[in-house]
């Protein structure tokens, strides 16, 4: 088997290696018609190819499917993201894969001297780098960097009128949004969580299910993302009866899933 873009490349490479034998017959490659199933073959780069590994690793599409690795690029990473979300250890991932990039060529020619661990990181280098991006966009929404917040725009909150005297017995008190004005400022911080809510009490506990809940949100989105790539596999093979036995159960069951575990 042989892409067929690649028809012209392989009648060279069979003309040189007969030049290079020393053979008096010329090589002569025909196009064969069959009714098999031709293999799957995804052409990946530098970049698309360790993502292309990950889906791989899971299972091949079948000939002529979507190929789901297009939509990983972004998909995975900033799932990552979300549930990885700091500026700083972001931006720390997002360096280390930079430079694994920028210094591809000097490590390229060095590849036996070094452990498999490293080479492990080396092959993944664009998937650290694009987690690391995504990692810092996260922090940015969850104002959060090496588990501290940053005050840039503002806080909206006003504790400063809150006297002894209204703080209960177990050092608590709530803030009210009403009247604006007085303890809030009738607008919300401009960019992520409030820097205020450092202060609160149940920081931990609002912080990490806010972070649980995205994950899960956008998890549950991206399967039934891939149930609506089934789909269109299914219907452009003209399976119609793959539509009805088993995309519609399996969207179906996926969706009273998510109606279940939301309520």
């Amino acid at each position: 088997w042989c892409p067929k873009c690649q028809l012209n490349d392989v009648d060279r490479a069979l003309k040189r290696g007969a030049t290079s034998a020393g053979s008096a017959t010329q090589p002569v490659l025909n196009t064969v018609t069959t009714k098999r199933t031709p293999p799957t073959y995804h052409q990946t780069n530098k970049l698309t190819s360790g993502y292309q590994a990950i889906i791989d690793a899971y299972g091949v599409a079948s000939y002529q499917e979507i190929n789901p690795a297009i939509f990983t690029i972004i998909t995975f990473p900033f799932l990552f993201g979300i549930m990885f979300g700091d500026i700083g250890h972001g931006l720390i991932m997002f360096l280390a894969g930079l430079y694994l990039v920028v210094k591809e060529g000097y490590f390229s020619k060095r590849l036996k001297s070094f452990e498999e661990i490293f080479l492990m990181m080396f092959h993944g280098r664009y998937i650290i780098m694009m987690n690391g991006l995504f990692a810092v966009y996260a922090g940015l929404l969850y104002n959060d960097i090496f588990a501290k917040s940053l005050n840039i725009f503002g806080t909206s909150w006003n504790a400063a009128l809150v006297g002894p005297e209204k703080i209960n017995l177990e050092g608590h008190y709530g803030l009210d949004p009403w009247p604006y004005g007085e303890q809030y400022s009738g607008h919300p911080y401009f960019f992520g969580i409030d820097p205020f809510w450092n202060l609160a009490s149940n920081k931990l506990t609002f912080i990490n299910s806010y972070k649980m809940k995205l994950a899960v949100i956008l998890g549950l989105t991206q399967m039934t993302f891939g149930l609506i790539l089934s789909y269109y596999n299914y219907r452009f093979k003209g399976k119609k009866l793959d539509i009805y036995c088993t995309f519609i159960p399996q969207m179906i069951f996926l969706q009273c899933l998510i109606a279940t575990s939301s309520s």
